[in-house]
């Protein structure tokens, strides 16, 4: 199935890193560099305006999306020697700089802070990581409820708290056309290895792809059924994947 839509980019810049499997090394030569931005999502209807986005279903159902926001809340890079959120040493964390729209912070998580529109036409910088030497094993995506702050958090619906808002209208087969409303307040993380990528001389930039084909968002779903907003968010996470890529 082909996965076009929604995508993470990450670009990763080192130099000197050292052979290794099942990671990503940084070593202590200065500048090494993670830029991330959200990449446009290709819906089959390409051509239509930035805010209509047209699936048909397998099971001939066709979904008009007229609203579809995600709350994304993190990116963040997982030392291969610490647990999940633990945190490198002071002197570690000093080597290093995050920054999203102001510097300072955790030097290896990205406080996105962004509403993710995945009508639009443009790819979204969500700002960059300067990360301490280290081996690095996985890349985490974390999708959580929107706050005071958010960039990009939608002057016309209440999305305080919320992960997922999809709007629009759908036509089950044999049926009119209905209007529907999704929203949800669950989070969840996304997460990818970082098997065997080496940054160094020769490995310069690693793309890290996070893709979604939103057809799978409404297959099997009811969408005048009750539950049917847990179904789709089930759906979104499901159908979200990472890729790694050395450009």
């Amino acid at each position: 199935m082909r996965r076009p839509p929604l995508m993470v980019a990450l670009a990763a810049l080192a130099l000197g890193a050292a052979p290794t499997r099942c990671a990503v090394v940084l070593d202590d030569a200065p500048g090494a560099e993670v830029r991330v931005a959200l990449a446009a999502p290709a819906w089959p209807n390409a051509d239509a305006p930035d805010d209509l986005g047209l699936v048909t279903l397998p099971s001939g159902a066709e979904v008009l999306v007229e609203r579809a926001l995600l709350s994304v809340a993190s990116v963040e890079l997982e030392p291969c020697a610490t647990a999940l959120r633990e945190r490198a040493t002071p002197r570690e964390r000093a080597a290093g700089v995050a920054y999203a729209h102001t510097e300072g912070g955790d030097p290896l998580r990205l406080d996105a802070g962004v509403v993710d529109w995945l009508l639009r036409r443009a790819p979204t910088a969500l700002g960059t990581l300067r990360p301490p030497p280290d081996t690095y094993c996985r890349v985490i995506l974390r999708v959580d409820g929107a706050v005071a702050g958010t960039r990009a958090m939608p002057a016309d619906v209440d999305f305080a708290g919320k992960t997922l808002v999809i709007d629009g209208f759908w036509r089950p087969v044999g049926g009119a056309w209905r209007p529907f409303h999704v929203a949800e307040t669950a989070a969840f993380d996304l997460d990818a290895p970082l098997d065997g990528v080496v940054l160094g001389a020769t490995t310069r930039a690693l793309a890290v792809n996070v893709a979604s084909d939103p057809s799978a968002w409404f297959e099997g779903v009811d969408l005048d059924a009750k539950g049917a907003g847990r179904a789709v968010l089930e759906r979104v996470r499901a159908s979200l994947s990472i890729g790694l890529e050395a450009p």
